[in-house]
């Protein structure tokens, strides 16, 4: 109800995060003023974990961050700051960590 609520005040926070997604501006808007998010990393990874859904993108997270800082009020710095950060957690967030050979119990012995 809340998220619907904060949408209704504002088209923009009808707005979707990117044009893949169902999730909304408001949403985003709920998790920094009601969750404790402070990055977009953090809004798009876990708050509103549409990052890491198998369509996502650079250009999505561009499009998502340009959405959300025009509700927040981020200047053109702070967008660049936030999407290089997203991405750059993103990336690192989806990397294969090498696992090791073997099952756990060889690996135990």
């Amino acid at each position: 109800m809340c998220i619907a609520r904060t949408a209704s005040v504002d088209e923009a926070l009808r707005r979707p995060l990117c044009p893949h997604s169902d999730h909304i501006v408001a949403e985003a808007v709920e998790a920094v003023e009601h969750e404790g998010a402070a990055r977009l990393a953090d809004i798009l990874l876990r708050r509103v974990p549409v990052a890491l859904s198998a369509c996502w993108s650079s250009d999505c997270t561009y499009i998502a961050a340009r959405r959300i800082g025009a509700v927040l009020g981020w200047d053109d710095e702070r967008l660049a700051l936030e999407t290089e950060a997203a991405e750059e957690e993103r990336a690192a967030f989806l990397r294969r960590v090498p696992q090791p050979v073997g099952s756990a119990s060889e690996r135990a012995g």
